[in-house]
């Protein structure tokens, strides 16, 4: 629990400070994510939470910032990460991938893990959606999984 409240005061941190320290800034609002697996498949599709990307550096057409977030997870539990994402972008639409260091409580009693996952993007300079995508990860989260996020340039 203490790491997730530390990552916690990161986010809220980066978000009350980042305009000052970045080329641009974006707050992230956690929304929804999908599981394809059989109906009534229990796992919380209701990933509400916060966060959010700075230090934007553009080169042509690729994208690279810091980004993170808290929200609760598809089982119903407190969730966070703080990462790099790279983004190549063409037009309104971007794709790329994720690497990060994620706290979960409840994923086979592992409580920070490393990871990589790919993403798209589509938006305007001012308002954006990010999707990603989650594997199967076994254990308690055996289904493939898309999730969602609405990110607002401040």
């Amino acid at each position: 629990m203490r790491t997730f409240m530390m990552l916690v005061c990161l986010i809220v941190g980066s978000i009350t400070m980042a305009p000052a320290i970045a080329s641009s800034a974006w707050v992230h609002v956690n929304g929804s994510s999908y599981h394809f697996a059989e109906a009534g498949h229990g796992y919380n599709e209701d990933n509400r939470g916060v966060g959010a990307s700075w230090n934007f550096k553009h080169s042509g057409n690729t994208v690279t910032y810091n980004t993170a977030d808290v929200f609760i997870d598809s089982l119903g539990e407190p969730s966070g990460y703080i990462g790099k994402a790279w983004e190549y972008r063409v037009g309104a639409v971007g794709m790329g991938a994720m690497a990060f260091l994620m706290y979960r409580d409840n994923f086979d009693y592992i409580k920070t893990m490393p990871g990589v996952l790919p993403m798209m993007t589509f938006g305007t300079n001012k308002v954006r959606t990010r999707v990603t995508f989650i594997p199967d990860m076994g254990g308690d989260l055996d289904v493939p999984t898309l999730a969602w996020q609405f990110m607002f340039r401040y």
